[in-house]
């Protein structure tokens, strides 16, 4: 029995440690980010995660207002700054291992980092570009 609790306390202790909500949901820094998007009447829905060939960390998809928001977490400030200076200033082509890859955008990109955390927005939608510019200050790179 003592096993198995210790067990239970493990498991509970890694699954806070790893940021995970628990209900299958995203980060609780992700959800920051939603909550105040939520709390200016936007509506972000979770679509998935995108591929980790971008900044080699895997990002948190969700559509907003007919554009599309991607939320890289990273695990130090260190490291979202290193990946923030692999992107260009248009915001159109990546650093990756000492070449530049052109990325096609299905709408305008607005990149914006807040500490440990990059937020890439596709899309024009004001509103949007505001509640960011709220959230994490002024983009780094884009349009």
């Amino acid at each position: 029995m003592m096993a198995y609790r210790l067990l239970a306390a493990l498991a509970a202790l890694l699954i806070a440690a790893s940021g995970c909500s628990g209900d299958g949901g995203p980060p609780a820094k992700h959800r920051d980010v939603i909550k105040v998007l939520r709390e200016r009447g936007l509506v972000p829905e979770r679509r998935g995660s995108g591929p980790a060939d971008l900044l080699d960390v895997r990002s948190t998809v969700y559509g907003i207002s007919g554009g599309e928001l991607h939320v890289f977490s990273f695990s130090s400030t260190r490291r979202a700054a290193v990946a923030a200076s692999q992107v260009a200033p248009d915001g159109y082509s990546i650093e990756k291992r000492g070449r530049a890859v052109q990325v096609e955008w299905l709408a305008a990109p607005h990149w914006y980092r807040a500490e440990d955390q990059i937020v890439l927005y596709l899309g024009t939608n004001r509103r949007v570009l505001s509640a960011l510019d709220a959230i994490a200050g002024p983009q780094f790179a884009g349009s």
